[in-house]
């Protein structure tokens, strides 16, 4: 049989692909060619294959110019599947339609043999890949970054995220994270780029321009399909000067924040003071606010126990977590009535579950009191079992202003096959829930945590 491999390596002379045939098996039968059914397929090829054109009435300049290969290869092919053809005597189609086979197979070896390969394109901005891709230059009044980006889809769209890189490098270098709006404008002359930052401090600056650009292009063609990427880098100054002024104006912001919230804190300190701990919990919270937006450490100037911003943070903590801990300060005045033990099973299930949400129940300089009626009655008695109501409201004051907070009516239900105990049962269950819900109620409205 002939065994037929196309290869990857193209000819040298015409960019055919090259093709290798080989007979595998017995070769006996190809031995009335030659001694050597390779050799004389080689150095009698052209021969026999004119012969072969000549009995098809083929010319053989036509076909040869239409292939473009190589003459000899075309012709060696050729003659090997002549020789199947011949040869195979067994096959009927061979040995009854040997015109049309062999013109069938001419048409196989050359669609094969010139098919169209993959084509890969570059183009580039310019013949030379400029220097300051991999070493920005260096300037006495100006300071040079380079913006990349890689796989773009367009060309407009990797200007655009290469500009934003290099913002993003510019921002980094001032130790600021900064968002840039800007607006291009492209002539054959030059690349003018008009940038406007802002900063966590809601100020701006402009001087940034794009001084240079270059751009590949890689483009894959196979067949129908086409794809096109880019690589493109831009080189960005900006003036030294500038960069300056940026740092000295966030600075400037940065003491004024800082001066803000110390005042907020020294603010909250003269109201802990004076147990006024809702005015003081207000300064604390803006202080700790306007400090939590100063990014780096800053120095508070002057001369005080505080000196920079993370002490100020940390002593600010300190005492919003000590003035919520007076503001959870609670005393109770509730009254109960029903049998025996009534008012102690309710209060004790009443405050540990204001004790689960951060309160503590005492009698000194509480910051809130509650007050509160319960009591309890009999509802019905089904199948050897006792039902009771605990009944009431229980509400939460404010001391320093007697403003009511919070507010919670209650009607919870408790069995039992003791009378008395399932009246106990009634107010052990209404004192969790009442607590439990006017604890969260507090807190919702005096956001303690």
């Amino acid at each position: 049989m002939l065994s037929i491999d196309i290869l990857g390596s193209r000819s040298i002379y015409t960019g055919c692909p090259k093709i290798s045939l080989s007979f595998i098996g017995d070769t006996t039968k190809y031995q009335n060619l030659g001694a050597s059914p390779q050799l004389e397929c080689w150095n009698n090829g052209r021969l026999v294959f004119k012969r072969i054109l000549a009995i098809f009435n083929f010319t053989i300049n036509p076909i040869l110019h239409y292939s473009n290969c190589e003459r000899s290869e075309l012709t060696c092919i050729f003659i090997r599947y002549f020789c199947l053809i011949r040869s195979e005597q067994k096959s009927f189609l061979f040995s009854r339609y040997p015109r049309a086979c062999l013109f069938f197979l001419l048409i196989i070896v050359l669609q094969t043999s010139c098919a169209a390969p993959t084509q890969i394109i570059q183009e580039r901005s310019s013949s030379i890949k400029p220097e300051w891709i991999e070493s920005p230059p260096q300037g006495k009044e100006t300071l040079y970054f380079v913006g990349i980006k890689t796989s773009a889809e367009t060309l407009e769209e990797g200007r655009k995220a290469a500009l934003r890189n290099a913002m993003s490098d510019i921002g980094n270098f001032m130790g600021s994270k900064v968002e840039s709006v800007f607006e291009e404008y492209i002539s054959e002359v030059e690349q003018k780029l008009m940038h406007q930052f802002k900063s966590k401090s809601s100020a701006t600056v402009k001087g940034a321009r794009v001084v240079d650009s270059y751009y590949k292009k890689l483009t894959r063609i196979e067949k129908n399909f086409k794809i096109e990427r880019y690589d493109v880098y831009v080189l960005v100054k900006f003036s030294k000067a500038e960069f300056v002024k940026e740092i000295d104006r966030q600075q400037k912001i940065k003491q004024k924040k800082i001066k803000t919230a110390y005042n907020y804190y020294l603010n909250g300190l003269n109201e802990e003071k004076r147990q006024k701990y809702y005015d003081a919990r207000r300064y604390y919270d803006q202080a700790l606010i306007v400090v939590e937006s100063i990014e780096d450490l800053s120095i508070i100037t002057g001369s005080h126990d505080i000196k920079n911003s993370d002490e100020l943070r940390l002593s600010i903590q300190a005492h919003l977590k000590n003035v919520n801990l007076q503001l959870s300060r609670v005393e109770l005045s509730i009254h109960v009535e029903g049998p025996p033990r009534s008012n102690q099973t309710f209060i004790s299930n009443f405050v540990a579950a204001l004790n689960e949400h951060g309160f503590t129940i005492t009698d000194k300089l509480p910051a809130i009191k509650i007050n509160g009626n319960v009591f309890v009655i009999e509802s019905s008695y089904i199948m050897n079992n006792h039902f009771f109501y605990a009944q009431g409201s229980v509400s939460a004051q404010r001391t320093v202003d007697k403003q009511i907070v919070a507010e919670y009516p209650f009607k919870v239900k408790g069995t039992h096959r003791l009378k008395k105990q399932a009246a106990l049962s009634a107010l052990a269950e209404a004192g969790i829930v009442a607590g439990n819900q006017l604890s969260e109620m507090i807190l919702e409205k005096e956001t303690m945590k």
